[in-house]
This record gives structure tokens, sequence and C-alpha cells, in this order.
């Protein structure tokens, strides 16, 4: 699910590729119209992300991805080992890698210097 910040800042982006007036000066209902729009876009987006565990990559070099499986409240990282097949990355799961569905695992936050 889509947090507020990111909503705001797919709004935003949203108006600056559509907007002939600055944010500031948009009007609370066509601010409302943007967040919606992001809102249904980024939460499409998400879940158009997960992909059937059959199309996984598996590469004994990687990559590493993030799946769920059955029962599974929340995701996990895992590898490819020809030898035992799926595994849980840091073993946090005492469960074995019964994976439904994966993706990749996001891209690391941008340098802040």
């Amino acid at each position: 699910m889509a947090s507020q910040e990111e909503i705001e800042a797919a709004a935003r982006a949203l108006h600056k590729r559509n907007g002939f007036v600055q944010w500031e000066r948009v009007t609370e209902l066509a601010r409302y119209a943007y967040r919606n729009d992001a809102k249904a876009a980024l939460e499409a987006a998400e879940r158009a992300r997960w992909q059937l565990i059959e199309t996984a990559p598996k590469d004994e070099d990687g990559p590493f991805i993030l799946v769920i499986g059955e029962g599974a409240k929340i995701p996990g990282v895992v590898g490819w080992c020809d030898e035992q097949g799926w595994y849980w990355l840091n073993n946090m799961f005492k469960s074995p890698c019964k994976p439904t569905h994966w993706q990749r695992l996001p891209s690391p936050p941008e340098s802040s210097k």
C-alpha cells in the first residue's frame, strides 16, 4: 500500500507534468483528484510487481528476490540454490521456503551527499 508521502509525491509529479499553475495555487478539489489518480496508479504498480514464482530468475549468483508464500503475512528475501531450491536469505523464517509470488528487491536510496 502506498504511503501518504508517496501519494503526495506522485500527485505533485502528475500535476507538474500536466499543470500550468503552481501546486500551491491548485484548488483543493483538483489536488484531491491528483491524489486519487496517484494512489490508484501506485497501487496498480504495486500489484503488477508481484509475479508467479515460476517466472522468477533461478541463478545461483543472484539476484536475491522478495517473495511471499502460502500462509505468509510478510514478504521475505530468498535466493536460489540448484541443490535445495529456494532458501531464506537470513533464516528469519523457520518454515520451509514455499513461495508463490516474487518481485525484484527495491533499489537502494540515492546518496544524500
